[in-house]
């Protein structure tokens, strides 16, 4: 993969998991509330994790086949998700979007871990 690809994926992680650590707040009213409920059983489908995924591709212009090998090839050491899909294309998109959403749901319990600590602080 080329530097320049490497850097978009990774602006586009960025951008993406503060797109969705503010939602989840906004949606559970604190950060540790928002952990909490991502890390209870079907939290991230409760929570819509999937369906802003979907969004964000289809906003970044990732949700064909060619945006979809981008995304793969920035998490190519990863292992592969499983997919579902009648044809190449569709299942290229479905693990792109599966490898995204592994790597995104990391860095949001990341950065909810430490909103988290700050909103204990604040409230000492």
């Amino acid at each position: 993969m080329n530097p320049h690809e490497r850097q978009y994926v990774d602006s586009l992680l960025g951008v993406a998991a503060e797109r969705l650590v503010e939602r989840l707040v906004h949606r559970a009213g604190s950060a540790i509330d928002a952990r909490r409920r991502l890390s209870e059983p079907g939290g991230p489908d409760a929570l819509g994790v999937p369906a802003f995924v979907d969004l964000f591709f289809a906003d970044s212009l990732l949700d064909n086949p060619a945006g979809a090998c981008v995304v793969l090839q920035a998490f190519a050491d990863a292992p592969m998700p499983p997919v579902a899909g009648a044809t190449i294309g569709p299942a290229l998109v479905a693990a792109s979007k599966a490898a995204f959403l592994e790597v995104l749901a990391v860095k949001v319990e990341e950065a909810l871990d430490v909103a988290a600590l700050y909103e204990g602080e604040v409230s000492r």
